[in-house]
């Protein structure tokens, strides 16, 4: 190719090609080879001829009548600098500004380009057309607000909203109560998710036929609550007879019966210690008798009813543990068996106001004597620090001497990375300079990072090309730290330029003369920044009392326009077409009893005044009471009188006041004595009734508050006081359920009402001349 080219390059003289008989002067002004009537289509330069070779520089080289034919580029703009250009900016050229990559979806941002890695922000970083693909994370919905997931409900979002967390475990996202790792408690549901329910934390009941409290060791059951007919306690060595059980009583010394099933009767002596069973508390122990000498052994040695009382023979002295260590002091002590709250066996603590010193304690660097060892801060301090020498005193030291202690020694430091510790200005993160020196102990020498990349700056403006660069420590000349300049021919194009309308791209953005030649500008007469639509005129900047908005739509009124909030003055503030609408309204609320409070489920309006009958206050929970309102004193009238969710009050009844979910009724617990009929007429007063037990639930949620707050075995509603044997609730209602104890009702001495004993067992009493206190019920 090149001895093609060299052969071309040598043509025939002109005298050897002209025609026979041409007489006319050819000439070569360029030395060439070849005249303009050769086909030179530029003669004052060399380079230009038929035979030359075609480059891409503007011209018709070869004078085919073709420019840069086949050697010309398509080109992009990439004006954020990350390789990929703008597709809708193409030019065809040579050395064309710009990259020959036309793929970039966001050529204002560096971030967004083919294969750059997607963020999740809503966006398309990597411009495959999917925003945050594969960049989302997997939350799950937590109802119950227990921080674990329901992992049938899923989300994918960039980030964690309310209401979601990571964690998909919960099994019952409808509870707080059940959630991987929480305690199980006695509720009939599986609180800590391992698939079983209330395991291991129920208890053992014992059946009681004879109802003495007291049940067989060999039939039991395993309940949350003691069920009827059983008790919590076993032992009992006659189930069939209530005098025969552990807690009764064996005082007859003379009495053959072992009525405490403890296997021995009163006037026995088993253990030989000369003291009956009916008079000492241990007939097992020849050693235990009244008199004798008391122990720490648990045991009630002398028979006193006390165990293990200061004065035991071998009691020990205690010392108080001010700050919990598990070591005191001598200032408090105390003699006993065992050791009294906060007080412990050793009096070595050096402070015992602080936790964290004690004879156990670790020795750190602080200023103390931690361990009670009588020295402060000794080098063999956990937090001992190694200090290494600083030979040369730039703050960093070397390996060569160490020492160990808590503070730094003379010229000692807390590291060891200096790569020369007889050089000051060599140490780690100090500037490299190009002195053939590793300057900043990083290993590299005179790296790219002390030496600068330096641009071209033809035009002299500060900013330079990427044509022609230079790697220097200095700064040579006509050259600057930077290639932004987009023309470097023109010293008045350069980024921050002023962009004219001049048709060229003087701030470098681009564009030329982007939105510069003519804006079409509204008169905006009021000043409130919004322009009237009809008048309008076209110019590069913004004329006087000009604006670009057109949505005035009172431009005589600066109260008026688009951004302004709609009042109810019967104009169109807002300029949306509409005057008055419901948003700047008040919503008013029938206020059917007048008490000034209305129900944000009744009739409301939204007006700008409020209407007669009507207020601007919600929250009346019977818009039909006038007693009844947020406002409202609460009495004892079964009625919710201050709208709080909550029916009457102790402080209002007297009474201790329940709600039960189950029913929605509320009941007063009246620890008053009282008799039935006066309970009767005392629950009537007040809307109650006396309470009526219509299951086995409601029996036992009454008896657990009854339990807390009733002292003695309160009346309920049921009697047979109407008819004897007939026995039925007061109110009248059907009889679905009953829980009488054993052999009860026993009608002994006329007895017709009912009253609850703790156990939730009913029995009947005369109901004149027995007075305990009352559950009412509300209706």
């Amino acid at each position: 190719m090149f001895l093609a080219l060299l052969f071309l390059a040598c043509p025939e003289s002109p005298s050897d090609t002209a025609k026979e008989g041409d007489t006319a002067e050819v000439t070569d002004a360029d030395g060439d080879g070849f005249s303009t009537t050769e086909g030179d289509c530029d003669d004052g330069d060399e380079s230009v001829s038929p035979v030359a070779m075609e480059s891409c520089d503007g011209r018709d080289n070869d004078c085919d009548g073709a420019i840069d034919e086949d050697l010309a580029g398509t080109y992009y703009q990439d004006r954020d600098g990350d390789g990929f250009g703008d597709p809708g900016t193409a030019q065809l050229g040579c050395e064309g500004e710009g990259v020959q990559n036309g793929d970039d979806c966001d050529d204002q941002d560096a971030a967004v380009y083919p294969g750059a890695v997607e963020v999740c922000d809503g966006l398309d970083q990597d411009c495959d057309g999917e925003p945050d693909n594969g960049a989302t994370t997997s939350f799950y919905a937590d109802a119950d607000g227990d921080d674990y997931g329901d992992p049938g409900a899923p989300v994918e979002a960039c980030e964690q909203l309310a209401g979601l967390v990571t964690d998909d475990t919960d099994c019952d996202d409808s509870t707080a109560a059940s959630f991987p790792g929480n305690p199980e408690t006695c509720d009939e549901r599986d609180n800590d998710c391992d698939g079983a329910v209330d395991e291991e934390v129920q208890s053992t009941f014992f059946e009681d036929r004879d109802g003495d409290g007291y049940g067989r060791d060999d039939e039991t059951t395993e309940a949350c609550a003691e069920p009827t007919g059983y008790a919590s306690y076993g032992g009992d060595c006659d189930d069939d007879d209530s005098a025969y059980n552990p807690g009764a009583d064996e005082s007859d010394c003379s009495d053959p019966e072992d009525y405490n099933c403890d296997g021995s009767t009163g006037f026995s002596d088993l253990d030989g210690d000369g003291f009956a069973a009916c008079e000492e508390c241990d007939d097992g122990d020849e050693a235990i008798f009244p008199g004798a000498d008391e122990l720490c052994n648990d045991l009630d040695d002398n028979c006193d009813g006390d165990i293990d009382e200061e004065a035991a023979t071998d009691a020990r002295t205690w010392y108080l543990d001010y700050d919990g260590d598990g070591y005191g002091s001598t200032r408090l002590s105390e003699v006993a068996c065992d050791a009294p709250a906060d007080y412990v066996a050793s009096a070595s603590d050096c402070d015992d106001t602080d936790p964290s010193v004690s004879p156990a304690a670790t020795e750190y660097c602080n200023g103390a004597d931690d361990d009670c060892d009588g020295s402060t801060d000794e080098d063999s301090a956990a937090d001992a620090t190694t200090w290494y020498v600083d030979y040369d005193g730039d703050g960093y030291g070397a390996t060569k001497f160490t020492d160990v202690a808590c503070d730094a020694p003379t010229d000692f430091v807390a590291n060891a990375s200096d790569c020369d510790d007889t050089e000051a200005s060599v140490y780690p993160g100090a500037p490299e300079d190009c002195d053939d020196v590793d300057n900043d102990c990083d290993g590299d020498i005179d790296e790219d990072t002390a030496a600068t990349t330096w641009y071209i700056d033809y035009d002299g403006d500060g900013y330079g090309s990427a044509r022609y660069t230079v790697s220097a420590c200095e700064q040579p000349a006509n050259y600057v730290d930077n290639d932004d300049d987009c023309d470097d021919a023109d010293s008045a194009s350069y980024p921050g330029a002023t962009d004219g309308c001049d048709d060229a791209d003087n701030d470098c953005d681009g564009a030329t003369d982007e939105d510069a030649t003519f804006y079409t500008w509204y008169l905006d007469a009021d000043g409130d920044g919004y322009g009237d639509p009809s008048a309008l005129t076209d110019a590069c900047d913004t004329p006087a009392n000009y604006t670009s908005d057109a949505t005035d739509c009172d431009d005589g009124d600066a109260t008026v326009n688009p951004g302004a909030t709609e009042t109810c003055d019967g104009v169109d503030n807002d300029c949306d077409g509409t005057t008055d609408e419901t948003g700047s309204a008040t919503t008013y609320y029938a206020d059917s009893d007048g008490d000034g409070y209305g129900s944000s489920v009744s009739t409301s309006v939204s007006t700008c005044s409020p209407p007669s009958g009507y207020t601007s206050v919600t929250g009346d929970c019977d818009d039909g009471d006038a007693s009844a309102s947020p406002a409202g004193t609460e009495t004892c009238d079964a009625v919710d009188n201050d709208c709080d969710g909550t029916v009457d009050s102790a402080a209002a009844c007297g009474c201790d006041v329940e709600t039960n979910s189950s029913n929605g009724h509320t009941y007063l617990f009246c620890d008053t004595s009282a008799y039935w009929s006066t309970a009767q007429s005392n629950c009537a007063s007040v809307g109650y009734h006396l309470v009526t037990m219509n299951d086995s639930t409601e029996n036992s949620w009454v008896t657990s508050y009854t339990n807390t707050y009733v002292s003695s075995d309160p009346w309920i509603g049921f009697n047979d006081r109407s008819s004897e044997g007939s026995w039925g609730w007061e109110t009248g209602e059907s009889v679905t359920y009953t829980n009488w104890g054993s052999g009860e009702p026993n009608n002994s001495g006329d007895e017709d009402c009912a009253h609850l004993y703790d156990s939730g067992v009913w029995n009947d009493h005369r109901c004149e001349s027995y007075a305990p206190g009352y559950i009412c019920e509300s209706y």
